[in-house]
């Protein structure tokens, strides 16, 4: 058996030296048994092998309906018309289709398994030649009842017939070339409508995004406005030098936040890169910290700011300012009333200004530690996950870091690193 096996598969070795596609093979089946399908009072002989038959169902289905004896070498096709006859399971993944009819006869072997391209296989194709008979008989061997009558009543041409089976062959290796070009240019079109798409829907999203950067800033104007309003009239109140101090100071704030609203709107609106400037650390620092200052009061929390020195460091100030709040509300909020956090600069560490902030909260349990800047990771029921994994993109646009030092029962330490000068 294992030489019969040996014998199909040398027939499709010894076939075509190019490889067809699946959609070429599917469309010599049916060529093949058209013969037979349009005649369905002619007798004749079909005997096939067939692991996948999508394409070929309704020529399967029409073949039922002729005078064609129908052998079927898989028990996956078999019906009152068509018998399974396979004798052993020797093929493995060989593929097949023999027609035997008075004056025609062809034959299609084929084997997808064997080649490194997926629905690819080398065929061998043989019509109306002593060929067919070949391996017709090497079929036979595996069929569990007698089939040779059948060479006998529809016996192949005794004939080669070379040149004919050459000029089909050309003519099978000319379709497969016209179906492989056909279906690479319905993948670029399919490429291209997808590319199409994600234009449209980039397009949509960015005019949405323009949309509604437009209608913010509409309203941080107005916010604008009435704090410079809120300025003016207050200059007419007197109070004592505390309250105006802290009136004024709210109103700085305000105008801070609004800044960096517009300038985060401005990057929405254009997809800006960021835009990297020379600024001191010092000032920039103590801005974080003063518009975080509100917020810590509320619990009473006390904010302290250490800086033994001054660096000139390369930012985006108002990416590096929101790095800076963001740990800053992160710490207030883990923070119960009358909790510290300490901002601190002490120098440069190769190049880059060191900044920690440190908490005396409850720290970060250590089996999430190292998930806090994946992004829509959060343990707040209302939180989205994307503070600290923003904080990260943020800090590496400006070349710099956000790490976690240390987190446990005594508080929390961030480390921001930044490019100096």
């Amino acid at each position: 058996m294992k030489k019969q096996k040996n014998t199909l598969k040398s027939f499709i070795l010894n076939g075509s030296s190019k490889e067809c596609s699946k959609q070429t093979i599917v469309g010599l089946f049916r060529s093949i048994v058209e013969p037979l399908v349009e005649a369905p009072s002619q007798d004749g002989f079909i005997a096939f092998r067939l692991l996948d038959t999508k394409g070929m169902e309704a020529s399967i289905k029409r073949l039922e309906f002729s005078n064609a004896k129908i052998y079927s070498f898989n028990d996956t096709l078999t019906s009152n018309k068509i018998i399974n006859v396979e004798k052993e399971k020797i093929w493995e993944n060989i593929e097949f289709i023999l027609v035997l009819a008075p004056r025609y006869s062809a034959v299609l072997v084929w084997d997808y398994s064997d080649s490194q391209l997926q629905n690819f296989s080398q065929i061998c194709l043989i019509f109306n030649s002593r060929s067919v008979g070949d391996v017709a008989k090497a079929i036979f061997e595996n069929a569990n009842i007698p089939l040779d009558e059948y060479l006998a009543n529809f016996a192949p041409d005794r004939r080669e017939n070379e040149l004919l089976n050459v000029s089909i062959n050309k003519i099978v290796g000319c379709l497969n070339s016209v179906n492989e070009e056909m279906r690479i240019n319905q993948a670029e079109k399919d490429d291209l409508a997808k590319s199409e798409k994600k234009l449209l829907k980039y397009e949509y999203s960015s005019d949405n995004a323009k949309f509604i950067a437009h209608e913010i800033k509409n309203h941080l104007s107005i916010i604008d406005l009435y704090t410079k309003i809120m300025e003016k009239r207050f200059e007419k109140i007197s109070c004592d030098s505390q309250t105006i101090e802290s009136i004024q100071n709210s109103a700085k704030n305000i105008k801070n936040a609004t800044y960096s609203i517009t300038q985060f709107i401005e990057e929405l609106k254009y997809n800006a890169k960021p835009i990297l400037v020379e600024k001191k650390l010092i000032p920039v620092v103590e801005e974080a910290i003063n518009l975080s200052t509100a917020k810590a009061e509320e619990k009473n929390i006390k904010i302290d700011a250490i800086f033994k020195e001054e660096a000139r460091i390369h930012i985006d100030e108002v990416k590096f300012q929101s790095v800076l709040l963001n740990v800053l509300y992160n710490a207030i909020e883990a923070l119960q009333k009358g909790g510290k956090i300490t901002v601190s600069f002490e120098g440069k560490i190769n190049n880059m200004a060191q900044i920690i902030i440190t908490d005396n909260g409850e720290g970060i349990p250590e089996e999430i530690q190292d998930k806090i800047f994946e992004k829509g990771f959060t343990t707040k029921i209302t939180g989205s996950g994307l503070g600290l994994y923003n904080c990260q993109t943020m800090m590496k646009e400006q070349y710099g870091t956000i790490n976690l030092l240390k987190s446990d029962v005594n508080g929390t330490s961030w480390e921001l690193l930044i490019p100096t000068i």
